[in-house]
């Protein structure tokens, strides 16, 4: 991501105002449980477009607030100041968000195989995966009424971390790791035409992140290579799976063209 001069003296300027509070901070009263301080070099690197670069900062600002560092006692007895657990309630509502925009959307899909329409959707289905998906967000609605009373802070934060860290695995890794690791290696160990497997894998990375994400959700052979190597990695014998995953891979590699042509915003 760029950043023009601008950009880079509002950066600047939002994170020493946010530093200089704590350095204020821990000399007026320095039992204060505090956040760390930052750089804007830190702040560029985990901004991977405006959108999260102005959450990101944005954060800092209301940190930057008066009174932002007052103390609250839960009733479980911890201490947490309004602004930690002001920001804990926001990225709950935002995960929970993410969370809802893509069950509505898996819920009114009616995936492919092979590019042939399937006659139910997900949610009409049963789909495993989709299920999973709305357990996670009750799991953390429910967190949300126990925080600070049967649930800890500690407890808590890590299950928005692991949530955060999925959503963003998603969003970012989740094509590379799927072509390399999922579809290559698999092919390689069950012994697959390596021309055809190269074939697939070149066409489906023309397809950007987000186009990718779509085809996923939309192709159910994309989604039997994921569910076989879940599968193969528990039982670690790909002889069983050899056969079934032939089958998924010639498939493919049949229609590949037709699901590029399907899912391409480009």
């Amino acid at each position: 991501m760029a950043f023009n001069t601008k950009t880079k003296n509002y950066i600047n300027k939002v994170v020493r105002n946010y530093n200089a509070k704590i350095n204020r901070l821990q000399k007026t009263n320095p039992s204060l449980s505090l956040p760390s301080k930052i750089n804007a070099k830190t702040i560029k690197e985990n901004s991977r477009n405006r959108q999260e670069l102005l959450r990101n900062l944005d954060k800092l600002k209301r940190f930057s607030k008066r009174g932002s560092e007052e103390t609250i006692i839960l009733p479980s007895g911890e201490l947490i100041s309004k602004y930690e657990l002001s920001e804990l309630k926001r990225e709950s509502a935002r995960l929970k968000r993410n969370m809802t925009k893509r069950i509505n959307e898996l819920a009114q899909t009616k995936p492919k195989v092979a590019g042939i329409m399937q006659d139910y959707t997900y949610a009409e289905m049963g789909d495993m995966h989709l299920n999973n998906l709305i357990a996670k967000r009750n799991a953390l609605k429910g967190l949300d009424k126990k925080l600070g009373k049967t649930t800890s802070i500690k407890e808590y934060m890590k299950f928005l971390e692991k949530t955060r860290n999925k959503q963003n695995y998603q969003i970012s890794i989740f094509k590379n790791n799927y072509l390399d690791k999922m579809l290559f290696s698999q092919a390689y160990f069950i012994g697959y035409d390596q021309e055809k497997i190269k074939t697939i894998k070149e066409k489906l990375n023309t397809l950007s992140d987000k186009d990718f994400l779509k085809a996923f959700d939309n192709e159910k052979l994309i989604q039997m290579v994921r569910d076989n190597y879940q599968d193969l990695t528990k039982s670690g014998d790909y002889f069983i799976f050899e056969e079934q995953l032939t089958q998924i891979y010639d498939e493919l590699y049949n229609n590949i063209d037709n699901i590029i042509e399907d899912y391409s915003s480009a």
